[in-house]
């Protein structure tokens, strides 16, 4: 079962981790790296003061309730998994309240056309936004390119809903030790492993080395002999 909490976090907190997660899309990208980064076993919504911070999609009216979703992104682009097991997804979106007073919605997010997850009751305060992140295990995504899309509910007396929804971001789901995407386990991979050893996965405390997360094979936070065993374990291994 995911959870769901909100955290706040000053704006310079956030500036200062710029740089660090590999970037899925520009706007609010350094937010999201700040939250993402921090992921073990909980699902969170991160908030602060969108008064304070000048994103590049960002509306501002206080008039009607109005809720939209600025952006999208995914801690890994390459996701590997063993046969007939689950991908282990991290996905987030950031939404932005416009209006002049709390709102509190549903989130869905989508690999093609089915739901992969939904989150309740997410809270984001007026003039702020958060960020929702789902992790976690999926099944039934066979190994393939995904288009990756998120909605939201509307909340009462909302009347603009095309930024409601956001889609157009891709994942890569292939065999489990394929780091760079190209359908085999083999060397290359090998050589990713070895470049980022004993490297900490969480590039928003390192951003002058960033560390590739699709290497964080088994997602413990660490670059090291386990993820190598679990490149050994597929070596040589490909699908078309």
């Amino acid at each position: 079962m995911h959870e769901t909490f909100v955290r706040k976090y000053y704006l310079e907190d956030l500036i200062n981790s710029e740089g660090g997660e590999r970037k899925a899309m520009k706007s609010s990208s350094l937010v999201l790296c700040s939250s993402l980064s921090l992921l073990g076993l909980l699902t969170f919504s991160l908030a602060i003061p969108i008064s304070i911070l000048k994103l590049g999609t960002a509306r501002f009216s206080a008039e009607t309730p109005n809720l939209g979703i600025t952006s999208i992104s995914s801690k890994k682009t390459i996701v590997g998994e063993f046969p007939s097991e689950p991908a282990y997804l991290s996905l987030g979106i950031n939404v932005t309240n416009y209006g002049s007073s709390a709102e509190t919605f549903n989130a869905t997010f989508f690999a093609n056309s089915t739901a992969i997850s939904e989150i309740l009751n997410v809270t984001v305060e007026a003039q702020n936004f958060t960020i929702v992140v789902f992790e976690g295990p999926v099944t039934g995504l066979p190994y393939g390119n995904y288009s990756i899309s998120a909605s939201i509910t509307p909340v009462t007396n909302e009347t603009e809903l095309s930024d409601n929804f956001i889609d157009n971001f891709w994942i890569f789901i292939t065999i489990l030790g394929d780091i760079n995407g190209d359908k085999w386990v083999d060397i290359y991979d090998a050589m990713i492993i070895s470049g980022d050893w004993l490297h900490p996965v969480h590039p928003c405390v390192y951003p002058w080395n960033p560390y590739p997360p699709e290497a964080d094979l088994n997602n413990d936070g660490r670059i090291d002999i386990f993820d190598a065993i679990l490149v050994a374990s597929n070596f040589g291994k490909h699908w078309e």
